[in-house]
């Protein structure tokens, strides 16, 4: 008897969870593990009531199922169950495994009614049976019965306060909003995703370069050749069209997915062509701007699970037909919609399709009609806002939810495995367990669709944010050349790893490169801004900055202001328009020693309290700025600091608080994990600006000399500016007006290199 007691597990479930409870309980005996799970009795009653305290307080694990059904029960008698064995954990020592919560169905740890204690631990998340494998070999290693067992008590919160977030992980928060925005939307229906392995050379666009490519001189011929098409934004004709826009959107999207995996065709991408929505130009003038031979128009109208969806390919010159194809199908047989549309496209413009690109063409993502449409929300939402953080925990909710209604959805597994990884990478949810969350989706994507570039997609995806593999990263992202040699996302994916890797002049014509096979996407020309700014090429920086707000960049205000300063050290005294760019203004003029006043008043957050901080610091008022560092607030950050140890950015800014409160040890402690995290030598773009970081410490901490050559060193290394912290980017006048270098003035050595003119000049 007690032997069974030291391995028993007693299993908690809400009865209307039995079925599920029961395939656990079966899963465990069968690998030999005694599970206590009774559905014979029925409960209540001293006798029950006594059974149930003692086995509680007698097994070796607690697993608690739970799902939306417990979510929904406000009592049951479960609850007791959690209770007792929250109560019993108390009384145990920190790191005991014991409590096992196991999620069902996309139920997470946000927002659950569950004990305390159960947020404290890792939990196991069984949404398809496909994954009981890894749950019995947990619960086996916990009771000792396999390999070492990992942390238990290793959760920390998905949540995190508004810290200051002067350096990135790997790349600045702000900057991978755009990065995650871009490469996720590469993880589409059927694939959305190329590169080829070495850019080819490309020179920076002039001023003068357009929207568009140039059309040719005649205006008659292709440049794309005769087999090149451009699908035109479909119509919704949908009763509900704010609702359906997004259907009727991905719908579009996925006509060009199929068209981009036949090599012998050329189409024109998404991005492209939704720029001529709602346009009043003829077909002709569409396809001379384009370069193409054909153009194909198309209406959506859906009515619950109905679609009727319209097609008709043109031939711009004539402005005739050539055929018209009417569909009226249910919404999962919408696949062999989209795949006969390519292959009739294909087969009007003599386009012979190879046996892979016609089973990739005709490939059934998903049989279940609800499961599909909430993978398009999440695409859409992708397109539409990009790698925020709330953007991705949308589409984590969405994707979830798909995956339980259809467990073998390998796309929306794929998808969820790179919105997992953009929310530990990006610095928003670095704990342990949204990592396993992300190795989790990839695991079943794997299971599913080995073969598929989504899958590859993904994985080249987490290697490179999450593993840090930059290598295997790049073969991943190459295995998808061969399949769409004319999609960018790879292709950008890969400009990131040149820039980990400090080749960027390649990365700046790797970026002219995307920009040729999708003219109309800002993001690229935003980034061509970014990269030219790190290497102070800032001629080409504004002439990228131009062109990505021609192409519907928003706010790029502040970034002309940022261009000015850092190019000639303009601090412009007029007030930007938006409210966000606004609050920027205000802390990039606090930090250029403008307007002093505004430390005394208004935003309290940990972000501003800081800058206000080190304003006071720079003006010599070290007690004011000290009792603002002492405020309750930046106390409990510094204490949640240690919740996520693999943090280079939150290291690097406590690092900073500290030297400004005059902790020299603990500065120095905590500014040498983050290098130790992220060093330079392994990243380009993240680990500069921990060492900007290194030498604001050292500034206060009162090492002169070893400042004042990390300062030199700086002023020769190409780094990214941060949108929300410009006065972290090195160069003369960031140097000089910048309040974290005040104990430096004077000094001949820093003097000196503030007036060297080659220390604004091109590094690259």
């Amino acid at each position: 008897m007690a032997e069974e007691k030291n391995r028993a597990v007693f299993l908690s479930y809400d009865s209307q969870d039995a079925d599920v409870a029961t395939r656990i309980c079966e899963a465990l005996r069968a690998a030999g593990i005694v599970v206590w799970f009774d559905q014979r009795e029925l409960r209540g009653g001293d006798v029950w009531d006594g059974k149930i305290k003692g086995q509680i307080g007698d097994c070796a694990l607690f697993v608690a199922v739970i799902s939306a059904n417990t979510q929904t029960r406000r009592e049951g008698y479960f609850r007791l169950e959690w209770k007792l064995a929250e109560d019993r954990s108390h009384v145990m020592a920190k790191g005991t495994p014991f409590i096992v919560p196991v999620s069902v169905d996309a139920t997470s740890e946000r927002g659950a009614l569950v004990p305390e204690a159960f947020l404290a631990v890792q939990w196991m998340r069984l949404r398809s049976d496909a994954v009981m494998g890894e749950l019995v070999a947990r619960v086996g290693q916990l009771l000792g019965m396999g390999a070492d067992v990992g942390p238990v008590v290793d959760r920390a919160p998905d949540h995190r306060p508004g810290l200051q977030r002067q350096v990135g992980r790997r790349v600045p928060a702000a900057a991978w909003a755009g990065v995650i925005a871009v490469i996720a939307i590469g993880v589409g229906a059927t694939f959305l995703a190329t590169r080829q392995a070495e850019p080819a050379p490309a020179t920076v666009p002039n001023a003068g370069a357009g929207t568009r490519p140039p059309t040719s001189e005649k205006g008659t011929e292709p440049r794309r050749g005769a087999k090149s098409i451009a699908v035109l934004p479909f119509d919704n004709l949908s009763e509900d069209k704010e609702a359906s826009l997004f259907f009727s959107d991905g719908m579009h999207q996925d006509v060009i997915t199929n068209l981009l995996l036949i090599r012998e065709l050329a189409c024109v991408l998404h991005t492209t062509v939704m720029s001529y929505r709602g346009t009043k130009k003829s077909h002709r003038e569409i396809a001379e701007e384009l370069g193409v031979a054909y153009v194909l128009t198309g209406s959506v109208r859906r009515a619950q699970n109905e679609v009727r969806i319209t097609a008709a390919l043109i031939n711009p010159r004539t402005d005739e037909a050539m055929w018209t194809k009417v569909y009226d199908k249910g919404l999962t047989k919408i696949f062999a919609v989209q795949a006969e549309l390519a292959q009739a496209i294909a087969g009007e413009m003599k386009a012979v399709l190879s046996p892979q690109e016609k089973q990739r063409v005709e490939v059934v993502p998903t049989t279940n009609a609800e499961a599909y449409d909430l993978f398009m929300k999440a695409r859409g939402i992708s397109r539409g806002r990009g790698g925020s953080t709330q953007s991705l925990r949308q589409q984590e909710n969405l994707l979830e939810r798909a995956v339980v209604l259809d467990p073998r959805f390998g796309l929306a597994w794929a998808r969820l495995a790179t919105v997992d990884g953009g929310l530990y990478a990006g610095n928003w949810s670095m704990t342990q367990v949204r990592l396993e969350r992300t190795r989790e989706a990839l695991a079943m994507a794997e299971r599913l669709i080995p073969d598929s570039p989504d899958y590859f997609m993904s994985r080249g995806w987490v290697r490179y944010m999450v593993e840090r593999d930059l290598e295997r990263a790049a073969d991943d992202y190459r295995k998808v050349v061969e399949l769409a040699p004319s999609y960018p996302e790879p292709r950008y994916a890969l400009i990131w790893l040149q820039i980990d890797k400090g080749l960027w002049v390649q990365a700046m014509q790797g970026l002219n490169e995307v920009e040729r096979l999708d003219p109309a996407n800002p993001q690229y020309a935003y980034d061509l801004f970014s990269t030219a700014l790190a290497g102070r090429r800032y001629a080409e920086a504004e002439i990228a900055l131009r062109r990505a707000e021609t192409l519907g960049r928003e706010g790029v205000e502040f970034d002309r202001m940022l261009l000015a300063f850092m190019a000639r050290g303009e601090i412009p005294r007029t007030a930007l328009p938006r409210e966000t760019d606004a609050a920027r203004q205000r802390e990039f003029e606090l930090m250029c020693g403008e307007s002093l006043h505004i430390t005394r008043q208004g935003n309290n957050s940990v972000t501003y309290t800081s800058v206000q901080a080190l304003a006071l610091s720079g003006k010599g008022e070290i007690a004011a700025a000290r009792a603002l560092l002492d405020s309750p607030q930046i106390q409990d950050y510094l204490r949640k600091n240690d919740s996520e140890p693999k943090n280079a950015a939150a290291w690097a800014n406590t690092a900073v608080i500290e030297a400004l409160r005059g902790n020299r040890d603990e500065a120095l402690r905590r500014i040498n994990l983050a290098l130790e995290i992220q060093p330079e030598s392994k990243d380009s773009w993240g680990g500069p600006l921990m060492r900007c970081n290194y030498a604001m410490v050292l500034t206060w901490i009162g090492e002169r000399e070893k400042a004042v050559d990390e300062c030199a060193l700086r002023l020769r290394t190409p780094m990214p500016r941060t949108i929300n912290y410009p006065w972290m980017r090195f160069n003369v006048y960031a140097m000089r007006q910048h309040p974290a270098f005040a104990p430096l003035c004077g000094d001949p050595r820093f003097e000196a290199l503030l007036n060297d003119p080659k220390n604004n000049a091109p590094l690259f």
